[in-house]
């Protein structure tokens, strides 16, 4: 078995044994109409439920701009490169660690923009975003 297999399966194992907690009551009877297990507030996905929807995703879909010349495609034998989301500590060229700022957002968000590479820019790169004194 190879590494993306044992993810995967890992991920349904997770899916089955431990579930996602699902805190909107709502939200909670859709799955449960669906034929998910649910003991509030966990509900808990057979592999056959998530293949069944990952089964109706589309191959590659399009990604629209609000100017056309920049729509990209999603999947099928396109690659596009993103920002990592989250960031939530700086290791400093010192290597000292701290929080992320406001600022590293500002500036994560520079380079991304500035990059050849990346055709998607969003998201928020630092979570902790407080203004440093």
């Amino acid at each position: 078995m190879d590494k993306l297999d044992r993810i995967h399966d890992t991920s349904l194992r997770i899916l089955r044994e431990i579930g996602i907690r699902l805190y909107h009551p709502g939200l909670l009877d859709i799955v449960r109409q669906k034929g998910i297990g649910v003991s509030v507030p966990t509900a808990f996905f057979q592999p056959d439920q998530v293949m069944e929807r990952v089964n109706k995703a589309p191959l590659e879909f399009t990604l629209y701009a609000r100017n056309p010349k920049y729509n990209i495609v999603i999947g099928g034998n396109h690659i596009e490169c993103a920002a990592g989301y989250g960031c939530s500590a700086i290791i400093e060229a010192d290597g000292h660690r701290r929080d992320t700022i406001l600022q590293d957002y500002v500036t994560f968000a520079k380079l991304v923009h500035q990059s050849a590479h990346f055709n998607i820019n969003g998201g928020i790169p630092g979570p902790t975003l407080r203004h440093r004194p």
